[in-house]
């Protein structure tokens, strides 16, 4: 008897190929998903926070120039792009990393809004969400919970030490009564 096997090869493709660009944000971060920005912003406590994100485009998109941040309505400020390389993840595309450092802020809520300026001209928001410096000093917990305990049992001593010499000397005048 004679059995005749047939293997089919598939080939598959281990890319994600992207017909729309993708930022894969860093930072800002949060864990606040599939809650609003505005409802919880990003929260920083210190005067400062970093813009982190790869920003990934079709190879049949319009290269990208530069790329920009806004803070509430102040001016546009330029984010350092600290690399462009083909993103093999993502099949044919680009992908563009920036980072860069927001200094110098007071406790508020900022407005954050991102932009990429296409070789083209054209300029696109890629990005608008909220940040919070919160610049209120904090008191760590175990920090107060150590200098209670001390505070009790200095108080504790305090009390026992005083309470006995009263009681020594309210003895040693008893006895020079008697």
């Amino acid at each position: 008897m004679v059995f005749l096997v047939q293997l089919l090869a598939v080939e598959a493709n281990p890319y994600h190929f992207i017909t729309e660009p993708v930022v894969e944000l860093r930072s800002p971060c949060s864990r606040n998903y599939g809650i609003s920005s505005l409802q919880r912003p990003f929260q920083y406590n210190t005067n400062h926070f970093n813009i982190s994100f790869n920003y990934v485009i079709p190879h049949n998109y319009t290269s990208i120039d530069s790329f920009a941040y806004k803070i509430n309505n102040g001016p546009i400020q330029p984010l350092n792009i600290t690399n462009i390389k083909g993103d093999s993840y993502y099949g044919d595309a680009t992908s563009y990393s920036v980072f860069d450092t927001v200094e110098n802020l007071s406790s508020s809520i900022y407005n954050l809004k991102v932009y990429a300026q296409f070789t083209n001209g054209t300029t696109t928001e890629i990005m608008n969400s909220y940040v919070k410096i919160d610049l209120t000093p904090t008191i760590d917990p175990i920090l107060l919970l150590t200098v209670s305990l001390i505070a009790i049992l200095l108080i504790t001593v305090l009390y026992y030490s005083t309470n006995k010499r009263i009681r020594k000397k309210h003895l040693i005048s008893k006895q020079s009564l008697l």
